[in-house]
């Protein structure tokens, strides 16, 4: 049997409010998560931690200390919790919990269910005549069941913001609530777009009280080009919050091997204006702890929820580790290759008894091997791959140099094939020598940033 989402509303024994012991109806249900998404006092804290573990996996964590409102939408002993907002998406390994305990959450289509209910409510608060009113709940309601998915060009956001500003035309001079509900309507439409509400069934026993509840699932997003910015990985989601006015922390918790330098908000959509982008890149409500691989930021969720807001991170490698170590590798062949170009012009013979093939090869290959042990075998996060290529990739070209050299020194050869491998050689090294300084700048002026935002 399908569960009704339009249950009652708590009675006199639960509740301490003045709307007791009355049947909700969809209107009801409106303007109950009207209040419940417009009026953030319930909501104190909120936590979202984002994990990227060494095994390859995002996982985020988020935990909400709230005190459940006496009006709020029952059915039976059960209760209806708006909780945030999660990208339309598959979600996987998805748990919701409350002391330990897993609590249920709704289907899509129950989601769907409030969701149009609360719109209604809003197009109700504008005052459109009848006519546009019926257009731009229809519009809105394709919005709220979009999947993102390509259906012969229709973009039913577009279609709802066309519908919303002739209908706005046709409206007369609005109240003040008129136009809070204006706004609000645009902004939920852009936010409803990509982005479902998240409700849980909670057990009616925690009306009134004041709980912890948390829910985890694996987080997914697409990794940049490394090539792209050479030195730099950026990596954005959208932040879990629907309300205005809440204390919203980020931890982010990457991989040893990284860096982060700057955490920042910034509209999901290209086409906002630079005055937006200004407004929410100053969104963060103090200096995140930058440098490390760990970082702990505030938001102001204010445009999070009116813009649309998604969080990036920006992040470097780490400065110790395989950077270091690429440094130093790329600056003691590069001091080799050039200490044989004197020998090669001028015909500088370093010992009399040297032969080819000569007992230097074996030892001059243990520098590749070593380089080579730091080339990542083990499973790791794609950001990380992505992030350590370019750094990977100066130990190959100095590994592939120090083989070639032994090659040299191993296995006599015509003297066109001499020719030919040492200026593959050179190529080589100033292939690496100049991505090592571009990468060495690059990093220096992440450094910088971090030292300029702290």
């Amino acid at each position: 049997m399908k569960r009704s989402i339009c249950g009652s509303v708590p009675d006199a024994s639960i509740t301490a409010t003045e709307n007791r012991a009355e049947d909700t109806t969809a209107c009801d249900t409106g303007a109950i998560y009207f209040k419940l998404l417009v009026d953030d006092r319930w909501v104190h804290r909120q936590v979202d931690s984002l994990r990227l573990d060494s095994e390859g996996y995002t996982r985020r964590h988020v935990s909400l200390d709230v005190t459940v409102p006496d009006r709020i939408v029952r059915n039976g002993e059960q209760a209806f919790l708006p909780l945030g907002v999660l990208r339309k998406r598959v979600i996987q390994r998805f748990d919701v919990t409350h002391e330990g305990d897993s609590l249920p959450v709704l289907t899509s289509g129950e989601n769907g269910e409030i969701t149009t209910a609360f719109i209604d409510h809003l197009v109700r608060g504008v005052g459109f005549p009848s006519e546009h009113a019926r257009k731009v709940r229809a519009a809105l309601q394709k919005v709220v069941k979009y999947d993102g998915a390509d259906r012969g060009g229709e973009n039913p956001l577009k279609t709802a913001q066309e519908a919303l500003r002739a209908a706005l035309r046709d409206v007369p001079k609005m109240s003040v609530d008129a136009q809070t509900h204006a706004r609000l309507l645009v902004s939920y439409a852009e936010l409803f777009a990509e982005n479902f509400l998240l409700v849980v069934v909670i057990p009616a026993k925690l009306i009134s009280q004041r709980v912890v509840f948390k829910y985890s699932l694996d987080q997914p997003f697409e990794v940049d080009n490394p090539w792209s910015s050479v030195s730099s990985l950026a990596f954005s989601y959208t932040p879990a919050s629907c309300w205005s006015n809440t204390s919203y922390h980020v931890e982010i918790d990457l991989p040893s091997s990284l860096a982060i330098v700057e955490v920042a908000q910034e509209p999901s959509s290209p086409e906002s204006s630079e005055s937006t982008r200004m407004a929410a890149r100053q969104g963060i409500a103090n200096s995140p702890s930058l440098g490390g691989s760990r970082s702990h930021v505030v938001l102001t969720t204010q445009h999070v929820v009116e813009e649309n807001i998604e969080l990036s991170v920006t992040t470097v490698p780490g400065p110790h580790g395989i950077r270091r170590f690429t440094g130093w590798a790329a600056a003691i062949v590069l001091a080799l290759v050039l200490a044989s170009i004197p020998a090669r012009l001028c015909n500088v013979v370093v010992a009399d008894t040297f032969t080819i093939p000569s007992s230097v090869a074996p030892v001059v290959l243990v520098g590749p091997a070593l380089l080579l042990s730091w080339i990542g075998r083990s499973r790791e996060h794609d950001v990380v791959s992505n992030l350590l290529l370019p750094l990977r990739g100066v130990l190959m070209a100095c590994s592939l140099v120090l083989v070639l050299l032994a090659a040299l020194a191993a296995v006599p050869v015509e003297p066109w094939v001499w020719h030919t491998t040492w200026w593959a050689i050179y190529l080589l090294t100033t292939a690496f020598t100049v991505l090592t300084a571009r990468l060495y700048w690059s990093y220096r002026g992440a450094r910088l940033q971090v030292v300029g935002a702290l």
